[in-house]
C-alpha cells in the first residue's frame, strides 16, 4: 500500500483509540457488509489483519434502536460506553478480524441537529 498522509483511511482508523458511540462510525467491506465500529483493537501496519470491535446489533429491533438513541442522549463520558447492559440490554459487541485490503470505506456519522454539547441523539419531539 503506497503511503497517504492526512485523512487517509487506514491512518484515520488505526488513530481510533476510544470507544466510538453507536451507530456513529459504519464501516463497509468490499463484500457490501457493513458494521458499526466500536473501537480498533489492533492495528499494525505491517500486519494485513486489523481486529476492529463493532457494535453487535442483531438482537435489536428498531423500537430497541430508538430506545438505545434516547439512552445515549443521558451518557456524558465515553467510558459508559464500556458497560453496554448500562446501555441497552440488548447492546452487545464482538471483534471482527478482516484484511484491511477488504475494508471499502468508512461513514462518520453526524446528524446536523446535534448540539455541540452532546454526545448521542436527540430524540424526534
Amino acid at each position: 500500500m503506497a503511503d497517504y498522509p492526512g485523512l487517509h483511511l487506514y491512518y484515520w482508523l488505526k488513530q481510533i483509540s476510544s470507544i466510538v458511540p453507536p451507530l456513529c462510525v459504519e464501516v463497509f467491506l468490499k463484500n457490501n457488509q457493513t458494521y458499526f465500529l466500536n473501537s480498533v483493537c489492533y492495528w499494525e501496519d505491517t500486519d494485513p489483519i486489523a481486529v476492529l470491535r463493532i457494535w453487535d446489533l442483531r438482537e435489536m429491533s428498531g423500537a430497541d434502536i430508538g430506545k438505545l438513541k434516547e439512552t445515549m442522549n443521558n451518557v456524558k463520558n465515553r467510558d459508559e460506553y464500556g458497560s453496554v447492559e448500562r446501555i441497552h440490554p440488548k447492546l452487545d459487541w464482538a471483534n471482527l478480524r478482516v484484511p484491511k485490503e477488504h475494508i471499502a470505506y468508512v461513514i462518520e456519522w453526524h446528524d446536523r441537529m446535534w448540539p455541540r454539547e452532546l454526545i448521542g441523539f436527540q430524540p424526534t419531539k
